[in-house]
């Protein structure tokens, strides 16, 4: 048993597993493919739960528009496969691919942190069975994984992967035909011109669905919630987590960004200014996580302040930033 390294490759671990399978093919092209949008979300009521949280960037770990995008200019097909009958699929699987992705629930595997009662929902792989065994690797930092664990326990976590219905006894399909791969590097650029135009727009613009508000009009949801807070400090610590995935979304853009720089594919996305904001958010998140732990209220007022500061940061690096992409011309 071992924790294994380099487990990010994206911003949550379901990308993290699909970059971990596309990048055989494509390198590091495999960052423009995958980290190529800005999103936030913030759900409107009082019930929260492990996979219903408060914030973040996107309210499933999947965007099923993104994952069209990718089938459209690449032809790699990235589908789920919800409310299978046992797991023996999943052992058919194995056999057929040499591997099986799965959302399952975290509780039942080992987390360094010591988190015991996080249940929310985990991307794992499955690539060997035996004795009633499975060999599985993780893709988040959090656990521990490429070790062995019981047939029953695997079974569990698969069939109670989460709250949301989809996500269980749940099979990710990715089906890559290497005949039929798309390696031309316009039309990986063009990929990430789309994804991210498309993120930028739909978030300087703003929305809502349901409980669900998206973009940049989260931020008045956000300062809200702090200006009527009644003290709950356990809410505070996850929420430093829910914006900890806000943050590493943002750092992984920025990755891709100086991809594009550094290949004379885009001149300027104005790096200093999107480390500033990515700072802030670090500031915020780590004034929100000891506001919990420490109990404080003291730091109430600055908070408030720092948020709206942020909401300005981003209004004006993303408008900035689509404008460069759309006059981005790629030969």
């Amino acid at each position: 048993m071992m924790k294994e390294k380099d487990l990010y490759k994206s911003y949550n671990c379901f990308y993290s597993a699909v970059y971990s399978q596309i990048e055989k093919y494509y390198l590091e092209y495999s960052q423009l493919i995958i980290n190529n949008r800005w999103q936030m979300f913030y759900r409107l009521g009082e019930n929260y739960s492990h996979d219903f949280r408060r914030l973040g960037e996107y309210p499933l770990l999947f965007d099923s528009e993104h994952l069209e995008n990718i089938n459209q200019a690449l032809h790699i097909n990235i589908t789920i496969e919800p409310g299978l009958k046992g797991i023996t699929d999943i052992i058919k699987r194995i056999h057929k691919d040499g591997y099986a992705l799965v959302f399952a629930n975290r509780f039942y595997y080992k987390n360094i942190l010591h988190h015991k009662n996080d249940k929310s929902v985990t991307t794992i792989m499955l690539d060997k069975y035996c004795g009633g065994l499975y060999h599985y690797h993780v893709f988040d930092n959090d656990l521990i994984g490429n070790c062995w664990m019981d047939e029953k326990i695997v079974n569990k976590s698969w069939i109670h992967a989460s709250e949301i219905d989809m996500l269980k006894k749940a099979l990710i399909n990715l089906k890559i035909d290497i005949s039929d791969l798309i390696h031309d590097k316009k039309t990986i650029f063009q990929l990430f011109q789309k994804c991210m135009t498309e993120s930028l727009t739909t978030y300087l613009e703003g929305g809502s669905s349901g409980q669900y508000i998206f973009g940049n009009k989260v931020f008045s949801c956000f300062i809200n919630y702090f200006e009527n807070w009644t003290e709950d400090f356990k809410d505070l610590v996850d929420i430093s987590m829910y914006v900890n995935l806000v943050i590493k979304q943002r750092k992984f853009i920025s990755h891709s960004l100086s991809y594009l720089k550094e290949h004379n594919i885009l001149t300027d996305y104005g790096e200093e200014k999107l480390e500033q904001l990515i700072n802030n958010w670090d500031r915020l998140k780590i004034i929100i996580y000891i506001m919990g732990i420490r109990q404080q209220v003291n730091s109430l007022h600055p908070l408030k302040e720092l948020i709206k500061d942020i909401q300005y940061q981003e209004y004006q690096y993303t408008k900035s930033l689509l404008s460069k992409l759309q006059k981005l011309y790629l030969e």
